[in-house]
């Protein structure tokens, strides 16, 4: 998160939500696009993604992995903003994350006991499909579907 992050969800000063992130302990900043975040110092340090990055996630459309940052630039690329949040009117799709980034929007039918989620990904993305199939399967788990009902997954054409 930024300073500014913190500031507006503190409701302090961003001088006030600076000096206690520098306070902090266990904290340190990592830039990302040029812009600095503030993280855990262990991530911060390595290079390497942290546990479960490599995950790929579908989240709601209104998560905070996207809701919460004035600026999303560290998880997003900018030309795809429209892409979640079309004609900017506070509606945001649901999103896949893949390796800590959004990648995509998804979308889902349950007809007859079966769910089928499509995939639209920003870019193309051959193994989607297989990296969203155990989040497919949580999603089926929590809609309470029979677990014998192996999820649908299509990929769209970015």
């Amino acid at each position: 998160m930024t300073d500014q992050d913190f500031a507006r969800w503190a409701g302090i000063p961003v001088t006030d939500a600076r000096s206690g992130l520098g306070e902090a302990d266990g904290l340190a900043t990592r830039s990302f696009g040029g812009i600095d975040h503030w993280l855990a110092a262990e991530a911060a340090e390595s290079t390497a993604p942290a546990a479960g990055r490599s995950r790929t996630y579908l989240l709601a459309g209104f998560d905070e992995y996207v809701l919460g940052y004035k600026d999303r630039g560290a998880v997003l690329a900018p030309e795809h903003a429209q892409k979640i949040a079309p004609g900017a009117n506070g509606v945001f799709r649901p999103i896949i994350v893949a390796g800590g980034q959004i990648v995509g929007t998804w979308a889902r039918a349950v007809r007859r006991m079966e769910l089928t989620i499509a995939l639209h990904p920003f870019a193309a993305a051959p193994k989607l499909a297989e990296q969203a199939r155990p989040e497919a399967a949580r999603y089926r788990d929590f809609l309470g579907l029979p677990g014998s009902a192996e999820p649908i997954l299509r990929v769209e054409a970015p």
